[in-house]
């Protein structure tokens, strides 16, 4: 008992929790540092090799055909790089045509890449939400917020402890909800995102025939 009354004296020690909460954010502040230097290494040697690569190879190139292959896929490639999008020529034409609206950003419009698709009546893509793709919608929906209902009651019940230490604990297990019900509601993200686009697109196309 003498044990376990120390142990409850030292969590409920305010110095105790700075000195967690100091500890936690260093570990985390080292993390990021090392990811940061994780990310600009795959940049450096495996992101940009394949451009140099190309650019290497467009200048060896002897025939006009060759040439104009070569070219077209450093456009590519230097799409792939700025927008995190590997796509065809039709459609990344479409989203730069989507870009100069001025409406999306480099996420969105990377969200958007994912509903675009090519029929052959068409010469430009389309927007097509599938089903599927709202089924996806609803339970990546579901998902993120049965996540985020576990991290709040774990937050709960660990502050209603009344040890600050704990506290801590739960605010950590909340931000790991919070980052997984991210990840999970990508699908949702994404399918909210093309949904405000066609909106916004077919609003445009009336206007426009409107004023004709």
């Amino acid at each position: 008992m003498d044990v376990i009354s120390k142990i409850q004296a030292l969590l409920t020690n305010g110095y105790s929790v700075a000195v967690a909460v100091a500890a936690t954010i260093a570990v985390l502040l080292k993390i990021l540092t090392h990811l940061t230097k994780a990310m600009d290494w795959h940049d450096e040697h495996f992101v940009r090799k394949r451009l140099s690569r190309l650019k290497e190879i467009r200048s060896d190139a002897a025939t006009p055909q060759l040439v104009r292959y070569l070219d077209g896929a450093i456009e590519l490639e230097m799409f792939r790089i700025a927008s995190g999008v590997s796509t065809s020529r039709a459609k990344m034409e479409y989203l730069l045509q989507l870009d100069q609206a001025g409406q999306w950003n480099r996420a969105q419009l990377r969200s958007i890449s994912k509903f675009l698709l090519l029929q052959a009546r068409n010469e430009a893509p389309i927007l097509s939400v599938t089903l599927l793709d709202r089924v996806s919608a609803y339970v990546s929906a579901t998902s993120a917020f049965l996540t985020l209902a576990v991290g709040l009651g774990y937050l709960t019940e660990l502050v209603l402890t009344g040890v600050p230490l704990l506290w801590v604990l739960g605010l950590s297990l909340l931000g790991l909800a919070i980052l997984l019900a991210r990840y999970l509601g990508s699908d949702f993200i994404d399918y909210v995102i093309v949904k405000r686009t066609q909106e916004h697109l077919e609003h445009q196309a009336k206007a426009t025939a409107s004023q004709q």
